[in-house]
Formats: structure tokens, sequence, C-alpha cells
């Protein structure tokens, strides 16, 4: 399966909203070729951006590009375990094609038995490292890793290495398809923030000694933070170490809004949420779409099925969008707007942005 990228163009590119546009996500069916199927907000137009990428699922942007045609722009993974560089001039190149990710077999995209592999990517605000997130096999068992990477030869990001894995934290738990690991992101103070899927279990997403159905916060060399919840000094690798806040279901689209505010919009059955998380909290969840109603910042009575977030804050990238959340759903490949103030909360209604109404939602 081949796949664009697009962004959404006003007057010139936009970057920071290219970065939710990646379509064709890891629970998402093919795409077509036809320009005509989107829907736009007044005065904004879906662009192609790079062609060639086969089940992508996550995007960085460097914060700092060369100027040279040449030099990388943004990376891409791949669900199968690539990990793609688009250049300034849009030539597309491998940083990777051999990760050791978890490959299914059976029944191909969108069966259910397929949405399993490689997913998040995030860089350090400042480029010096690069970290992915993804399944691997483990003898019998699939188990969630984070990857910390480093750029190599003249071009940065180019191409690139891996230097450090980390699954310690996993290996009580096995991932399922698609409850598994997520997005990534490093926030303002410099902490690695990653969601972990319940792995179709959600007993365990309450109990903290499990690291599925959490929102972890990581240091950048995968020890835990002292300033950590349940940080334990006397056992700083145990997984209550690092776990931020519990209960969670698919928290794939995490953003922060604020130093040390995150949100999560996290993916139900057929029933959404969206989640300004409190250090420490368990929150509601049983297996049930009625346990994720309550102690919401919103709620989806109609799952959008969030896979991506990105937030944007008093000075934005396009006119208009000041502290707004930008989620990407999976489940009718919309663009959502939610108006969020870091003191004020949800300030309106979400509003689509950008919608697609020939999909048909596949199991999550």
């Amino acid at each position: 399966m081949r796949f664009r990228h697009h962004h959404l163009r006003r007057s010139s590119p936009c970057w920071a909203w290219a970065a939710v546009i990646l379509l064709g996500l890891w629970a998402a069916a093919p795409l077509q070729a036809q320009e005509d199927t989107w829907n736009t907000p007044p005065g904004m137009r879906m662009v192609q951006d790079a062609v060639g990428f086969d089940l992508p699922v996550g995007i960085a942007f460097l914060n700092n590009p060369g100027d040279d045609p040449q030099d990388p722009l943004y990376l891409v993974t791949e669900l199968r375990g690539a990990i793609k560089v688009v250049t300034r001039d849009r030539q597309i190149l491998t940083f990777a094609d051999d990760t050791g990710t978890y490959l299914p077999t059976g029944a191909p995209m969108p069966d259910v038995a397929a949405q399993i592999g490689q997913t998040g990517i995030c860089l350090a605000p400042d480029d010096s490292a690069l970290y992915t997130t993804g399944v691997i096999p483990v003898g019998k068992l699939r188990v969630n890793r984070i990857v910390r990477w480093e750029s190599v030869g003249p071009r940065k990001w180019a191409k690139g290495r891996a230097v450090a894995e980390f699954t310690d934290i996993f290996r009580n738990d096995e991932a399922s398809n698609p409850h598994q690991i997520g997005n990534c992101f490093i926030g303002s103070e410099g902490k690695l923030w990653v969601g972990t899927g319940d792995g179709s279990h959600h007993r365990t997403t309450h109990l903290i000694n499990h690291a599925n159905g959490k929102l972890l916060r990581l240091n950048p060399d995968f020890s835990a933070p002292a300033d950590n919840p349940f940080y334990n000094p006397s056992n700083p690798t145990g997984i209550p170490s690092y776990v931020y806040a519990s209960g969670l279901r698919n928290p794939f689209a995490i953003a922060q809004v604020a130093p040390r505010q995150v949100w999560i919009a996290d993916n139900g059955p057929t029933v959404d949420r969206l989640l300004n998380i409190e250090p420490g909290r368990d929150y509601p969840w049983d297996g049930s779409n009625t346990s994720l109603i309550f102690s919401n910042a919103l709620t989806w009575p109609r799952s959008i099925g969030p896979a991506a977030m990105i937030y944007e804050g008093a000075e934005p990238v396009l006119p208009g969008m000041e502290h707004s959340l930008l989620i990407t759903g999976s489940f009718l490949t919309h663009l959502v707007r939610v108006p969020v103030h870091p003191q004020l909360g949800v300030t309106a209604p979400p509003e689509t942005l950008v919608s697609r109404n020939d999909r048909t939602r596949p199991p999550a």
C-alpha cells in the first residue's frame, strides 16, 4: 500500500499542521487518489507534499533543518518498521529499514490483526536525539519498545543508528492489535512522554506495576524522573517510577499544552474522551464505553478514533488557531480542532476542519 503525505495550505506551507495531517494512519485504510474527496475550510486547500510511503504512522519535523535542498526536513515512521526521511527537495530517503519491528502474519491492513508494529517518532527540541516507539517480538511475546537514535553523516538525520533501546518496564505486559505503545514527544522540561495501550486487558491499566494503559514520563536516557508521582528511590527502575497516569485505553494522541500539562485524546471502543492529565490519577476504564464518559474535559459520543495530536499556542502557524489542539481521527479521517486554553481548559465545542466521508472504521 502506498500513501501520500498532505498538508493544509493557506498562503504558505504550514509545517506544524502537516505534522497532524499525515494521512494513512496506522489504523486507517488505504488512501485514494481523488483530491476532491477532501472537505477543507474556506480559504484552505489540501496540498500533496510527498509520495511513496508504505503504511506511514508518525512524523517528526526537524526544528532547525538545513537550507540545502538535500537537507532533511522531516522523518516518517512506517508501521512495518522502516523510517523514511523527506528532504527539502522532497526526495524520500531510507533512514533505517531493519528495526526489528514485529511483523504480523495473516490478513493485510486494515484487518485488525495487521494493526500492530512501529508507531511513534519524536525529536529533541535541539534535534540532538530521535526516539521511535513500536512493538518487537521477544520469544512468543509482542513487547513494547522505545529506541533512541543518533544522527550519522554530514547531513543531520539523513542517516542514523540506534544507540539504545528500552524494554525493561514493558516485559511484564504484552502488546495487542492495536492496543500497543503509541506516540511520543519531548516536553519543554526535556522529558520524554509516551502513551501505552491497554494490551486488550483493562484491569491491568489500573495497576501501577504494569506499564500497559499508562502515560509514562522518562528522562532522555530512559531513567525515571525523581519527581514522577510514583517514583520510588529504593526501586528507581521499577515500573511505578515511570508512571505518570493510569487507567487509559489507547492514548495514541498526546500533546503538551503547557509545562507539565499534558492532554490525551483516548481512543475508546465507540466513545472517545479528551483528558487534561492530572499526575498520579487513575482514570475510569472497565472495558465499557460507559466508563469513558466520566472525568473528561470533552467526550466524543461518536468516536473519531484519535490517532495523533499537536497543540497550537498563543502564536499559531495558521491565523485563528490560537490555543487549539489539532487532532487526527482514523475513523472518518478527520482533522478536528478543539479550542483549549492552559488555564481555562476547553473553551468551545470541537470543530471539524478536514474530513473524508468514504471511510468505514476498522476495529480498535
